[in-house]
């Protein structure tokens, strides 16, 4: 449920004059979030149907070769190629979100690190909050669908509109919170229902969400 609890962090930033944190609550005020790796630059090695990405880490400029292998994750409006150089996104930073294995040619079996993006410093204000939070569903919703197109059962309309049913349910209790100003007592109870609403509403969650 790591993207679900993402989300609801979101929610409460971005209505409250609290800092912001990530999904491990570790970044404290004016300290740089400690999930960021010291990573800046990637160069591709091998791309995968789903849009997800084998590549290099780069120490200095194109200096990529042999360096620690990633798996980069999909991301809206890059398609990824063989020796595409990625910087991580302004004001962002790479952190590790779980791990891959794969076979080599050698029949022989590694396990890297997956690569998503996350911001290496609290927001400053409430317009940027606001910001980060339609940025994130943005994302979200992305990735869901993306998710969806790589397998032939679910890569259907039904299961698209699924994943703008959710993603539209917390837009919906964003922008709620925002128009009826509630207490922080109040915020916690629209919190806690709006999984269980968007479910009634949308149905099961979709695995990319959970």
């Amino acid at each position: 449920m790591k993207k679900i609890i993402f989300t609801l962090v979101l929610l409460i930033s971005a209505c409250t004059n609290i800092p912001q944190v990530d999904v491990l609550d570790n970044i404290e005020k004016s300290e740089r979030n400690k999930a960021c790796m010291d990573m800046v630059r990637f160069k591709v090695l091998q791309v995968f149907a789903d849009g997800y990405a084998l590549a290099y880490e780069c120490n200095d400029g194109e200096l990529c070769f042999n360096n620690t292998v990633v798996l980069l994750t999909p991301q809206p409006g890059i398609y990824y190629y063989d020796d595409m150089l990625v910087n991580v996104p302004e004001e962002k930073c790479a952190i590790q979100d779980g791990v891959y294995r794969y076979e080599t040619k050698n029949e022989s079996i590694k396990t890297v690190p997956i690569i998503q993006y996350d911001y290496e410093y609290e927001a400053k204000n409430d317009e940027e909050r606001e910001k980060r939070f339609f940025e994130t569903m943005d994302n979200l919703r992305f990735g869901c669908k993306n998710s969806m197109t790589q397998d032939k059962k679910i890569n259907n309309s039904k299961s698209m509109k699924k994943c703008d049913c959710f993603i539209d349910s917390f837009i919906t209790t964003y922008k709620e919170m925002n128009t009826k100003n509630p207490s922080d007592k109040e915020k916690d109870k629209v919190i806690e229902n709006m999984l269980k609403n968007a479910e009634k509403k949308c149905g099961s969650i979709p695995d990319y969400l959970k």
